[in-house]
């Protein structure tokens, strides 16, 4: 809902693409219209302008814009009254003192919160307002005291939602009878049709054919408003829409009109804006004409204040202002001064008809009348990236850029619409051959005489005595003119299909439906044309995650309704929420492997863990230099577009770019010098070496020789020497053999990388290895596939292994300490002290916390059946070492937190109502003892020796007491556990509310006992803050008195106390 429906709501402008109704709307309403449209948010066609009967049809969407909606609007009269009523009724059925009851205090609650001077100004505005026994909602006077200090209440809003609105609006069919207007374009109703359009387009059903286009009229528009002579522009870095009106009210040269196109002046009717321009506009200016509800054009005067008829005001054009108000800037003549000019607003929802309609409300423009456009920083913003992306064709001339951006967002449109409308095509085909059908057989049922009644025209549908593929055949006709409203979720991650495979499958479905060649050929030409039609993919695959996402969110609600016990783990392995847009391999040439990296990002393929994080709240950690990923693993431009699911790493490429060719050479050479100074002089040995290779050998192979013949020699065991995997059997002197292995170590490691690939990059590699073993990429590069585990899958022919071949130890391994840290990445748990070791110094630069919360993340976005570390050898990680005869005590923390979630969850097992029963003196804190029982008594399947563990772990400050402050943080318990059935948890449980489980009234939870029956959230009655409960009858008592009213005995916590 976060990540898919809100961003949406949250793009919607309030008043313009929805909003409530109000009483002038309402009044002009259908009497037989829904309660949910009077109530709730509806969508709206332009500025202040409802639409005449649409309703919102996704839940989610009509929640989230309904509660928006009362935010920025307010409460209505009406609403307020429905409240107000109500809790007169509830006041009437309750007992105690008036002033002590729940629907009086509630009331006074909301006056107490009005009298806030940042809500009101003053706090003598609740005094007006008379108590909730003596106020008349009826009285008009009283209502409209009240509705001044709390329409905007959040806290009156809230309640209207939930008590109100929500439980009688949220009622939903599963399915419905849909229609739409293709059908009248078709030939499905008439036969001939014909339509006329001021702003043409070939988005038309087949069979009302193409649209006529007036020769040249779009590049004559096109031309003008691309004019530097018609067309300007000004850009507002700081706005409101009264700024925006004074502005151009105070503008020099003036300005004659005002086109709000991009609906920025809001907040305000059209009669309230004239008055705000005629305040500012000059002394000369006599009038501003608006549009009012009835679509008049009229004009307030500035002479008499008064609005009449444009028609019966005889003032000039050039003395007068005029205002277009978004819905009016389409389809309105009012007559401008030759020369006059005009401000038209950009908004973010524009397209390039909307501009050009709004431009030629000024009839002679590009004749004289010129526009300047108003530019806020949101829309410019926006005009400069799209325009200015990867082909970069932003010109900073705000009277190109802005048609270009426009008919971007025109093109953008128009695929939703061609995506729309192909589907529509399509079922229209099945849809003729399925009307034709029941039609033909409601006229053979229209013989039969007598007429038969409705229930039994209706029982032919499910009559035994026709046949059964009879009337399978017409429940299938009924159906196409049926849409189920739900969403079936797949078991698993549905694989992304193209949207012409997804009408494939459609039209596979209704084949039967296809009975002649002219369905087949109107098919094919809608499948072609989709095919054919690239424009569509972003669109689409917005489309499809979107559609993904709401999908996601309707099936996790039916779950909670039929499975209301399940551990939220087992939900989340059920249902994927997360992102898969760009999830497609981004293939790289086999050549870049003879490169070194550069480690810059989006250049090459593979860029260093360093610089990897899957948001940007996650840390980077400083990872070894050595220790790179590839693009198609996770790639940097995935951060900030929603949640990933991490793939796991399987194959490790240990790679050696083609730099070793240099040091190959210069290792040969220094091996050949030490084997000439060997067989020529010996080694720096005192007495007689036993290497059959050195001079002081009186064996030595070279004895006799020339010393040319001696240096072929050396460079034939060089090479040798060279190509050896081990140590074990070298020709050298131990002393020759150190200086090689020091230099091997620092030039050859220096270069070589491990590099976490995906498994199709995995298996070209090995086919690689395979199939040019002596190319020119694998002389110029040596490489080496490996599993996470370590274990060598494949290599090429001139790898040679790390440094640590040449006597170095294993914890001195560059690619020990990577693979360890890979495994890091790759959320493994379970380690050797050797590997932990390996492991610490990988990540000797990276802060404890950062390790945790890098860690954390990464586990996060897996599914990993363990989600527990605490007690594995990988907390040693994050903890420090002064702390680790603490590890066991923790990790037996987490394993007893988590068990106490499901025992709430499972069996609904409260732990606050577990401490105050073992709290036999009251006084808020529990001793060892008692905590110890009060968890064996919620019976979490631990030993008592672990509870004993825990409650001392508990007791920091080793005061022998536990408060219930202590016990909840510890042991991460809510302050409010409240259980109710899924399907009947209300919105507002999410927004920290509880019901009362005794009068299932809903609550806040700041109060600890219920306002209406005064039972706690634990299910008992709990005692009122301003009263004591007697020990002896258990009556509540004022704290004015000392005594018991009912039995004479003291206050129980003032028996030590003298008086």
């Amino acid at each position: 809902w976060i990540r898919s429906l809100l961003p949406h709501i949250l793009s919607k402008i309030n008043r313009v693409s929805y909003g409530l109704l109000g009483p002038a709307d309402a009044s002009m309403s259908d009497p037989r219209t829904p309660q949910s449209r009077l109530l709730m948010a509806v969508p709206f066609v332009g500025k202040d302008v409802p639409s005449r009967s649409s309703e919102f049809a996704h839940p989610d969407v009509l929640i989230g814009l309904t509660i928006l909606a009362f935010r920025y609007e307010g409460q209505r009269k009406s609403d307020l009254k429905r409240v107000v009523s109500q809790l007169k009724q509830d006041y009437s059925r309750q007992v105690g003192p008036r002033e002590k009851r729940p629907a009086c205090l509630l009331f006074n609650q909301w006056l107490r919160l009005c009298s806030n001077e940042h809500l009101v100004g003053s706090k003598k505005a609740s005094s007006s307002v008379l108590p909730l026994p003596l106020f008349q909602p009826n009285d008009s006077k009283q209502l409209a005291r009240l509705f001044t200090m709390t329409h905007r209440l959040p806290e009156l809003i809230h309640y209207l939602l939930q008590q109100h609105i929500f439980p009688s609006c949220m009622n939903f069919q599963k399915l419905k009878v849909s229609a739409c207007g293709h059908e009248l374009g078709s030939d499905i109703l008439f036969g001939k049709r014909i339509g006329f359009s001021g702003t043409p387009s070939n988005l038309l059903p087949v069979d009302l054919g193409t649209c006529q286009y007036e020769p040249r009229s779009d590049g004559r528009i096109v031309h003008v408003l691309t004019s530097p002579q018609v067309t300007s522009a000004s850009k507002k870095e700081e706005w409101t829409a009264r700024s925006l009106l004074r502005d151009m009210a105070r503008a020099e040269p003036t300005f004659h009109a005002l086109i709000d196109t991009g609906a920025l002046i809001t907040g305000m009717d059209n009669e309230e804006v004239a008055r705000y321009l005629l305040l500012h506009l000059p002394e000369w200016m006599e009038g501003v004409v608006y549009l009012d509800r009835q679509d008049r054009q009229m004009i307030l005067l500035r002479d008499s204040g008064r609005s009449v008829n444009l028609a019966q005001c005889g003032i000039s054009p050039a003395k007068r202002f005029t205002f277009y108000d978004q819905v009016h800037t389409t389809g309105m003549d009012i007559k401008q001064a030759p020369s006059a000019r005009a401000v038209l607003t950009i908004g973010k929802d524009m397209t390039f008809r909307d501009y050009a309609q709004g431009a030629y409300r000024m009839r002679g423009i590009g004749k004289g009348q010129t526009i300047q456009l108003c530019l806020i920083p949101e829309v410019q913003h926006r005009i400069e990236t799209e325009l200015g992306g990867e082909h970069n064709i932003l010109t900073g001339r705000s009277e190109l850029d802005v048609p270009a951006w426009l008919l971007l967002n025109s093109m953008r449109m128009e695929s939703i619409q061609f995506i729309q409308m192909s589907t529509q095509e399509l079922h229209n085909v099945w849809r003729k051959r399925a009307l034709g059908t029941l039609l033909s057989e409601v006229e053979q049922n229209g013989l039969i005489t007598p007429p038969p009644s409705s229930s039994e025209r209706l029982r032919r549908f499910v009559d035994p005595a026709s046949p059964p593929d009879v009337l399978q055949w017409l429940r299938r006709c009924v159906n196409q003119f049926r849409e189920p409203i739900s969403y079936a979720v797949e078991d698993s991650v549905p694989v992304p299909r193209s949207y012409a495979a997804k009408l494939q499958s459609i039209v596979a479905e209704n084949e039967d439906f296809v009975d002649s060649n002219e369905s087949r050929s109107r098919i094919d030409f809608v499948m072609e044309k989709v095919s054919s039609t690239g424009s569509g993919k972003h669109t689409e695959q917005h489309a499809n995650t979107l559609s993904f996402n709401a999908e996601v969110v309707h099936e996790n609600e039916q779950e909670a309704e039929e499975e209301a016990e399940e551990e939220a783990e087992e939900e989340e392995q059920k249902v994927s929420a997360f992102t898969r847009d760009d999830e497609q391999a981004n293939p790289w040439m086999a050549k870049f492997l003879k490169q070194l990296p550069s480690g810059k990002l989006g250049e090459e393929a593979f860029y260093p863990f360093s610089e990897f994080h899957v948001h940007e709240d996650q840390p980077q950690l400083a990872f070894p230099q050595n220790l790179m990923l590839s693009d198609n693993f996770f790639r940097p431009r995935w951060c900030g577009l929603g949640d990933r699911r991490l793939k796991n790493i399987s194959l490790v490429l240990e790679w050696i770019p083609g730099v070793w060719n240099e040091p190959m050479q210069e290792t040969i050479k220094r091996v050949v010098k030490a084997l000439f100074i060997q067989l020529t002089n010996g080694c720096d040995r005192s007495d007689a070496c036993p290497n059959e290779y050195c001079a002081k050998n009186s064996h030595c192979v070279a004895s006799g020789k020339q010393r040319n013949e001696i240096a072929a020699l050396s460079l034939q065991l060089a090479v040798k020497e060279v190509k050896k995997v081990t140590a074990k059997d070298s020709v050298l002197c131990a002393s020759s053999q150190r200086s090689l292995d020091y230099f091997v170590s620092s030039k050859f490691d220096s270069n070589r990388f491990l590099v976490a690939v995906s498994l199709a990059e995995g298996e070209t590699i090995r086919r690689l290895i395979h199939s040019q073993p002596r190319g020119d990429i694998l002389r110029n590069a040596h490489l080496c596939l490996r599993t996470i585990s370590d274990l060598v899958i494949d290599k090429s022919l001139g790898y040679l292994p790390e440094a640590a071949s040449y006597n170095i130890g294993k914890t001195e391994s560059a690619v020990q300490i990577g693979m360890q840290c890979l495994r890091f990445v790759n959320c493994e748990m379970y380690y050797t002290e050797e590997e932990l070791e390996l492991l610490e110094r990988g990540l000797a630069a990276a802060s404890l916390d950062k390790r945790l919360s890098f860690f954390s993340e990464c586990l996060r976005l897996r599914r990993r059946e363990r989600n527990l570390w605490g007690d594995t050898p990988l907390a040693k990680i994050f903890t420090p070492q002064e702390q680790w005869h603490l590890l066991r005590t923790r990790a037996l923390l987490e394993q007893v937190n988590a068990a106490i979630q499901i025992a709430m969850k499972k069996r609904h097992i409260d732990p606050n109502q577990a401490f105050h029963r073992f709290d036999s003196d009251s006084d808020g804190s529990l001793s060892y003892e008692e905590l110890q029982r009060a968890l064996e008594w919620m019976q979490l399947g631990f030993a008592p020796r672990d509870y004993f563990t825990l409650v001392r772990h508990a007791d920091e400050d080793s005061t022998g007491k536990i408060t219930i402050e202590k016990f909840r943080e510890v042991f991460r318990v809510p302050e409010v556990f409240v259980y109710q059935k899924k399907e009947k948890a209300e919105v507002v449980e999410l927004q920290g509310n509880w019901m009362c489980m005794n009068c299932t009234f809903i609550n806040s939870v700041h109060n600890h006992s219920c306002v209406v029956c005064e039972f706690g959230w634990t299910g008992r009655r709990e005692c009122p803050a301003d009263k004591w409960e007697c020990l002896g009858c258990t009556f509540y008592n004022p704290k004015t008195q000392f005594y018991c009213e009912i039995c004479n005995k003291a206050r129980s916590d003032l028996a030590s106390v003298r008086f």
